[in-house]
């Protein structure tokens, strides 16, 4: 992965947290086997793992928050590493947004939230995946991964890869 400038100001993100930082090397490891046409980083926050994807694929992708903060945000930082032409940065809560209804199914859909938003959105989350898509969660703690695990195998997806940063988790889920 190339080097990001991000600057957090009023969103979550830096890049720093173990959360943030098991999905950039989730991101470098699918990059390697998946070559995704669609994807969606669903809260967003600073925008970190949307440029993150959009520099890998060199794809347009879509960055959402339930914060309109993270949304200006994301912009910003799209703009201060030239990616403003590939992210597309929405106020949304959860899926239910038109703009995500119709730009799905995601080939990756990348979830670095908490793990109750995690197992709440598990069913529009699996819908608006593709087919041969990638998940990938994070924001969990590691005692509350069988519990969002189970949300998702309910859903028919399963675990492909885990990643561990000190107390959290980060899953990559499949079909």
């Amino acid at each position: 992965m190339h080097d990001l400038t991000i600057d957090a100001g009023r969103a979550f993100g830096t890049g720093l947290h173990e959360t943030t930082f098991g999905c950039l090397t989730a991101l470098h490891d699918i990059h390697k086997y998946h070559n995704p046409k669609r994807i969606l980083d669903l809260g967003c926050g600073s925008g970190v793992l949307a440029l993150a994807a959009a520099k890998a694929w060199g794809r347009s992708v879509i960055a959402s928050d339930i914060d309109r903060d993270a949304v200006d945000v994301t912009i910003e930082n799209a703009a201060k590493n030239r990616l403003k032409p590939y992210v597309r940065s929405i106020h949304a809560t959860g899926l239910n947004s038109r703009e995500l209804k119709v730009s799905a199914p995601f080939d990756l859909l990348i979830a670095n939230i908490l793990a109750w938003p995690l197992v709440e959105l598990a069913p529009d989350i699996t819908r608006a995946l593709s087919k041969n898509g990638v998940l990938l969660l994070s924001g969990l703690l590691s005692k509350q991964e069988i519990m969002v695990r189970n949300a998702y195998r309910l859903q028919g997806l399963s675990l492909k890869r885990r990643y561990v940063y000190g107390t959290w988790n980060t899953l990559v889920l499949g079909h």
